[in-house]
């Protein structure tokens, strides 16, 4: 009987340290969480930009022929324009190119009489002259127009067009494309 008694009494003392003891302690892991946000570039134009860029009717043994909204925005700035969305989380460069000259059938107006300056300053820019402008290349080598502009902003335009001598009488086609880039990539 003094077994059972003492186990009786290891059993309550055992119950008395169990009991008064912490409980069991919380067991906790770590995740670390990661996610890599893209670059994201996204350009729009202006609505004359977007109908086209219209020369009108020239006359052949003609240089610097305006694009007909060079001069037709406020203050007689350019309404020729890309603008950079807010959406984009990186500044852009803007490259120009066209597809092909100006063509009518066989008869070309070659690239290097069709010229075009920018400004990511103003639509009014007083650099914005045909002295300074740049002669159209293909899209195969685009040119490289506007640089680092931030989102929000723009890239304005004007165009200009020379018609040689001689030149075939008739409507003359082609698409001018612009590529909105992340700052610094190639066009």
């Amino acid at each position: 009987m003094k077994k059972v008694i003492v186990g009786i009494a290891v059993l309550a003392i055992l119950g008395i340290v169990l009991a008064s003891s912490p409980g069991t302690q919380a067991d906790v892991k770590n995740a670390t969480t990661t996610v890599t946000v893209n670059e994201y570039v996204a350009i729009g134009m202006s609505n004359n930009l977007s109908v086209g860029i219209d020369f009108g009717s020239v006359d052949p043994d003609t240089d610097d022929n305006n694009a007909t909204h060079n001069y037709d925005g406020a203050s007689a700035g350019t309404s020729y324009w890309i603008n950079i969305s807010s959406d984009s989380n990186v500044n852009i460069d803007v490259c120009v190119g066209d597809n092909e000259s100006l063509k009518l059938g066989s008869y070309v107006i070659g690239n290097g009489n069709y010229t075009w300056v920018n400004s990511t300053t103003s639509a009014t820019d007083a650099w914005m002259i045909v002295g300074n402008s740049t002669a159209m290349t293909t899209t195969a080598s685009y040119t490289r127009g506007g640089e680092d502009i931030s989102p929000g902003n723009y890239n304005y335009f004007r165009f200009w067009l020379d018609i040689p001598k001689g030149q075939a009488a008739g409507d003359y086609i082609n698409q001018v494309s612009f590529k909105g880039i992340k700052t610094g990539d190639a066009c």
